[in-house]
C-alpha cells in the first residue's frame, strides 16, 4: 500500500511543498514525517499540538500495542531482537500507559555491546567512534523482558529546589529514586536503551543538551558505572565513586515491570 506524507496531505491545495520546506526547516525529515502515518501515538501528538493541546496522557491498549510495534522494527533494523509479539500484547492486557515501553531481553555478556552498536547504528555518536573505547567495562547486567515507564521530558530533570538528584552520593540517589517511585535507579543497559536509543528511534532526537546517569553496575569496590551523553564526546560508560555527590549526575529511577510479574 502508497502511504502518503502528512504533508502530501494538502496538494489539491497547492500546500504541499510549502509544507515540506517548512517542515525541513525545523528538522523533520520525510522519515520522521511518516510516523505520523505508521505510529499512532505520534499523529496524536502531532494532532494534539496543532489543536494547541501539548498535553497527550493516555493511550489505549490496541494504539499502545501498535507503537510498540513500530519502534520494534526499527530496533530489529539496528540490530537488536524484535519483540516477541505475544510477549507485547501481554504486557498491554496487564494496563500500559503512554510513558510505558516495552524492553526486551538481552543477554548479560553481550546486551551494552549490542544496545551502543544500536545507538550507533540509529546515529548516535560514540566516544571514540567505537563502541569499545566507549564502554568502561564494569559489572555487565541482562536486559529482563517488561516495560520500563519514563517520561522522555523528565531525563536530566531536578525535581525539587536543591536540584535532587543532582548533588547526592550514590546511596542518597538511590533513595531519591525510591521516592520517585523506582526500584532504585537503572543498569547501565537499562539507561542506554530508555534514555538514549529508545527517544532517539522513537521520536528522532534526544530532547535534552546531555549529562551523565549514574547506574546501579558496580566497578571495583567502591566505585560504579554511568552513562554519559554529550554532543562533542559522544555517548560512553564510564565509572565514578560512589562517595561523589557531583552537579554532573543524574539518575535514572528504575519504574520497571517485569513480564509476568
Amino acid at each position: 500500500m502508497l502511504r502518503m506524507s502528512p504533508a502530501r496531505a494538502f496538494s489539491n491545495t497547492g500546500q504541499a511543498s510549502e509544507v515540506d520546506l517548512a517542515l525541513g526547516k525545523l528538522g523533520v525529515t520525510p522519515a520522521m514525517s511518516q510516523r505520523v502515518v505508521t505510529d499512532p501515538t505520534i499523529g496524536a501528538a502531532v494532532a494534539a499540538s496543532m489543536r494547541g493541546d501539548l498535553t497527550l496522557g493516555e493511550i489505549s491498549p490496541e494504539e499502545w500495542i501498535a507503537r510498540e510495534r513500530v519502534v520494534g522494527e526499527s530496533l530489529a533494523e539496528l540490530g537488536l531482537p524484535m519483540f516477541d509479539q505475544g510477549d507485547v500484547v501481554k504486557m498491554a492486557e496487564m494496563g500500559v500507559g503512554i510513558y510505558d515501553r516495552f524492553v526486551p531481553s538481552l543477554p548479560k555478556e553481550t546486551a551494552r555491546k549490542q544496545l551502543l552498536k544500536a545507538c550507533e547504528q540509529a546515529g548516535l555518536k560514540l566516544y571514540a567512534g567505537n563502541n569499545k573505547d566507549g564502554d568502561y567495562d564494569g559489572e555487565r547486567i541482562a536486559t529482563v523482558s517488561g516495560i520500563f515507564t519514563l517520561d522522555y521530558a523528565s531525563i536530566f530533570r531536578p525535581t525539587n529546589t536543591e536540584q535532587h538528584p543532582y548533588v547526592l552520593t550514590y546511596g542518597d540517589q538511590w533513595h531519591w529514586a525510591t521516592e520517585q517511585g523506582g526500584d532504585g535507579f537503572s543498569t547501565a543497559e537499562e539507561a542506554i536503551y530508555m534514555a538514549f536509543l529508545r527517544p532517539k528511534v522513537e521520536i528522532g532526537y534526544l530532547p535534552y543538551m546531555g549529562g551523565s546517569i549514574r547506574c546501579q553496575n558496580t566497578y571495583g569496590s567502591d566505585l560504579s558505572l554511568n552513562v554519559r551523553w554529550y554532543a562533542g564526546g559522544g555517548l560512553y560508560v564510564y565509572s565514578w565513586r560512589r562517595s561523589d555527590a557531583s552537579w554532573a549526575l543524574w539518575a535514572l529511577p528504575r519504574k520497571f515491570r517485569a513480564l509476568g510479574a
